[in-house]
């Protein structure tokens, strides 16, 4: 919004603008004005933050319209990116390849998610899977024009994440073996020939994208401590000095790659199975991917894989067998990374996946066929989509908080933040106290908002270990220990918010677990947990709820 408006790009530029900016366009059209970051005044890194977080948008009521004119412009971005799964599956194996990787990908849970969300992950994982096509259309005929294509896609996928440049690297190795192995043969070239066409061509579309990146900005130049952000997190110690004095191209975009940088150095509050820590587990993405995606797409992913590396008698397509590997080699890749929030950071391995597995299963199934005849080829891949379907079907409308089987019952034990509980099921809350003629509520929410914009009854804050009486809300994530909900009065509203409320020692709070002697109500939008405590009557077990309760 503040690139729309101002044509500045202060607001903590952790994340390039393009991706931003669309989300932005929405309230953008319908008339919403902000107020930037003041220039020349002494900001903090913190003042820089919170200026992202414009929750004055919301403070006129309509809030449901708002998040509408917030979320209308990912939808474009999901639909390009079932387009390039579409195109690129039928352009390698066909109709029914295409069949499957569509209807696999367009239901799988995650993604259903994040593309009705205003946030960066689906415009990335479309843009990134864009541009990891051009470049495989450019491995096979490296002209000027291909080149100059990936260029464009590549600019795109640099103005939507700084991942661009964790991803890239393994990617495009991966990718260029495999042609070196079993592609470059079908160009008709000798690998010297096809290098120097290579050489010349990548030049080209390495200027296009670097040209495009920097017209984002308007050509801008200086140097990096002129940026506003950069300038407070020198004054306050958190980058050296001597990096403000770099002078560089569009040094906001280089800013908020400095931003990330130092984010992943300190790292961020990570969860997973009772245990918390600042720089994240190794194993994070290994288990996300394991429990938040669908069975039918494991399977898929393994029995693709298998059908597009075996020989099988058959020719193998390289592009296929690179993208039915390439999700296990980002999951791989995740293993160093300090930042461990949720499957959303890797959504990038579901384009793909479902590309090269469909087109590895379809492989293996016309093997499978000339050996037990045409059931297997006719029935597994519209088994497969009906199986996705029913799953997508069963999770409809949390699908922020879907975790398959093997996550059992309480998901919450393995995982929490953008994986169970986003600050989602505020909507689900007040109509539940509404058809039940609540009156008053203890609260502790994960999220930012007041809770009137909800039409909720009167709240009471909840902190940890305050016992309450009556009807009572926790977040998943206060729930588990992690991030505990506050509830200020303000004006005719109370102010909601979160702090930390681990101790010293990174270990989780028990403040909220005295509600386990209590029945499970309700569990709303998968992220909200509703009991009521009446002290007079006696103390019941728990119940086992599967599930979503709505």
């Amino acid at each position: 919004m503040e690139w729309l408006q101002e044509g500045s790009y202060t607001a903590w530029p952790e994340n390039p603008p393009l991706a931003r900016v669309i989300v932005a366009l929405g309230p953008y059209l319908n008339g919403h004005i902000i107020t930037p970051p003041t220039q020349g005044e002494q900001q903090t890194m913190t003042d820089y933050f919170f200026a992202s977080y414009d929750m004055k948008y919301f403070e006129m009521g309509a809030i449901e319209e708002k998040l509408g004119w917030m979320r209308i412009f990912v939808l474009p971005l999901f639909l390009l990116s079932v387009g390039i799964v579409w195109y690129w599956a039928r352009a390698l194996g066909g109709n029914r390849a295409a069949f499957l990787a569509v209807g696999m990908y367009a239901l799988l849970p995650p993604i259903l998610a994040h593309s009705g969300l205003a946030t960066t992950d689906i415009g990335f994982s479309a843009f990134f899977t864009l541009s990891i096509f051009s470049f495989a259309r450019w491995l096979n005929k490296p002209t000027y024009r291909r080149a100059c294509i990936f260029g464009v896609c590549m600019a795109a996928a640099l103005l939507s994440k700084y991942s661009t440049l964790a991803f890239s690297p393994p990617v495009a190795l991966l990718l260029l073996v495999l042609f070196r192995i079993y592609g470059l043969a079908q160009t008709g070239l000798s690998g010297r020939n096809w290098g120097l066409r290579a050489l010349k061509s990548a030049a080209v579309g390495i200027v296009v994208a670097f040209l495009l990146v920097w017209a984002f900005f308007g050509f801008s130049a200086g140097t990096l401590g002129n940026e506003p952000t950069i300038q407070a997190a020198i004054q306050e110690g958190a980058i050296p000095a001597a990096y403000g004095n770099l002078w560089l191209p569009a040094p906001e975009w280089f800013a908020g790659l400095g931003l990330l940088m130092l984010h992943n150095q300190q790292g961020h509050l990570a969860y997973i199975a009772g245990e918390v820590s600042v720089h994240g587990f190794w194993y994070f993405y290994l288990l996300t991917t394991l429990v938040k995606t669908p069975l039918p797409f494991l399977l898929l992913l393994l029995a693709g894989a298998t059908g597009a590396c075996l020989h099988l008698d058959r020719p193998r397509n390289w592009e296929a067998m690179a993208l039915s590997l390439l999700p296990f080699a980002i999951i791989l890749g995740g293993l160093t990374s300090n930042i461990n929030i949720g499957i959303r950071h890797i959504l990038i391995i579901y384009p793909l996946g479902a590309i090269g597995a469909s087109i590895g299963l379809m492989r293996l199934l016309g093997y499978v066929t000339e050996r037990y005849g045409a059931l297997w080829k006719k029935a597994v891949p519209p088994a497969l989509v009906l199986w996705q379907l029913t799953i997508a079907a069963m999770a409809y409308p949390a699908y922020l908080s879907y975790f398959n089987p093997i996550a059992g019952e309480e998901p919450g034990e393995l995982l929490i933040d953008s994986d169970l509980d986003w600050g989602q099921g505020m909507f689900e809350l007040a109509e539940f106290c509404r058809k039940n003629k609540i009156e008053s509520l203890s609260l502790s929410y994960f999220g930012l908002g007041q809770d009137c914009w909800y039409g909720l009854p009167v709240i009471k804050n909840l902190s940890p270990d305050s016992v309450a009486e009556g009807w009572v809300a926790v977040s998943e994530v206060a729930y588990r220990g992690v991030w505990g909900g506050m509830a200020t009065p303000a004006e005719a509203c109370h102010s909601l918010s979160f702090r930390p409320i681990i101790n010293d020692k990174l270990q989780p709070s028990t403040g909220f677990r005295w509600l386990d002697k209590y029945p499970l109500k309700a569990k709303l939008a998968g992220s909200i947990r509703l009991y009521y405590i009446d002290k007079k009557e006696p103390v019941q077990a728990p119940l086992k709820l599967r599930g979503t309760v709505k």
